[in-house]
């Protein structure tokens, strides 16, 4: 009886430490550096710029959420009934050798305030690329008809390029991320009386776009 008790705790033991191995492991954590950006969203001091902590999912992959906030994303309409707000953004990742990054495979999340009229619709789209081969592309974009009012938040999903997220190389040492965000505003019966207009005085015109970032045993 004694004896079965000690066989019955180290198997317990074990299996106890089998599981809790693949989260126990140290996993890399991506560097972003010399980030530069430029566009009426993200003008001199208008973009800021955070990485998340990693969470592991096992003992070869895990994710942290990347954040781009840009002071001045939310458009308002011009004199031809449209505005568009764009940010160009690029960074240098580095990750260990033998570990891959993968970015947006899960989509971005547009939030921010909006103010929108019922007779017009808000266009979003966002733009991933490592420059490096194969160049793929991961494109998402989402429309959004008005009215809006308040705070908004929604996925907007890869649904062009590539339909997924984009992966960098294995070989470690820098890789050039590019990024660009853009937010289309579209009086739909242009010339007619509007009903209102987009980013009304007193509205934060200052919107987050956050994905995730994945680390991935090569």
């Amino acid at each position: 009886m004694y004896l079965l008790t000690i066989l019955t705790t180290l198997s317990t033991t074990v299996i106890a430490t089998v599981i809790a191995l693949p989260y126990a492991v140290a996993l890399p954590r991506p560097t972003f550096t010399n980030i530069t950006y430029s566009g009426s969203a993200c003008p001199e001091n208008g973009l800021t710029f955070t990485l998340g902590n990693l969470t592991a999912t096992s003992n070869s992959t895990s994710s942290a959420p990347l954040t781009f906030t840009l002071s001045n994303f939310l458009p308002s309409f011009g004199s031809f009934g449209s505005s568009l707000r764009m940010c160009n953004a690029v960074t240098f990742i580095t990750v260990d050798k033998g570990w891959r990054v993968r970015v947006n495979e899960k989509g971005t999340t547009a939030k921010g305030e909006a103010q929108l009229p019922g007779n017009a619709t808000m266009y979003f789209r966002d733009t991933w690329m490592f420059a490096e081969p194969p160049f793929e592309q991961s494109i998402g974009m989402l429309d959004v008809p008005g009215p809006l009012g308040g705070a908004f938040s929604q996925l907007v999903t890869p649904v062009e390029g590539n339909g997924r997220g984009v992966e960098g190389g294995c070989e470690g040492g820098e890789t050039e991320l590019d990024v660009e965000f853009q937010a289309r505003a579209v009086n739909d019966t242009y010339g007619d009386d509007a009903e209102g207009v987009v980013g009304e005085r007193g509205v934060d015109t200052a919107w987050s776009l956050t994905t995730d970032v994945e680390v991935l045993k090569c």
